[in-house]
């Protein structure tokens, strides 16, 4: 719950200093992942990052990819597979050994940070 409440902080300053940012979540896990479904990342476009999609080993990675999305403004899902144990850079044995599946879409007027607020704000732990 820290997390998303530093994450809807740091999305607020951005948002007033009228800067653009994107939100990287993981949306599917298949085998093993240091991070399940739900965990995100948001990227502000001096690629600057709060959160995290994994133990380490994607986020430079999910940097690139966002530089892309903010050029583009279109939502895209990057797959990573990490099961591989060859010398590739995601099968480097890190402890993760699944494929991860990242959404990066843009952060401004997602919902869900305005859903988010009214959670804190009310003090919600469920989220029906």
């Amino acid at each position: 719950m820290k997390e998303w409440q530093t994450i809807l902080e740091t999305y607020r300053r951005i948002e007033n200093d009228s800067r653009q940012a994107i939100l990287a979540t993981v949306v599917d896990v298949k085998g093993s992942s240091y991070r399940l479904p739900g965990a995100r990342m948001l990227i502000d476009e001096n690629g600057r990052s709060v959160g995290t999609v994994s133990g380490g080993c994607l986020e430079a990675d999910v940097l690139e990819h966002a530089e892309r999305v903010l050029k583009t403004n279109a939502p895209t899902i990057i797959t990573y597979d990490t099961t591989k144990s060859d010398d590739s850079i995601f099968g480097l044995g890190m402890g993760c050994r699944g494929v991860i599946r990242v959404l990066l879409e843009p952060a401004r007027d997602n919902r869900l940070f305005e859903f988010w607020r009214e959670c804190f704000e009310q003090r919600r732990r469920d989220f029906r």
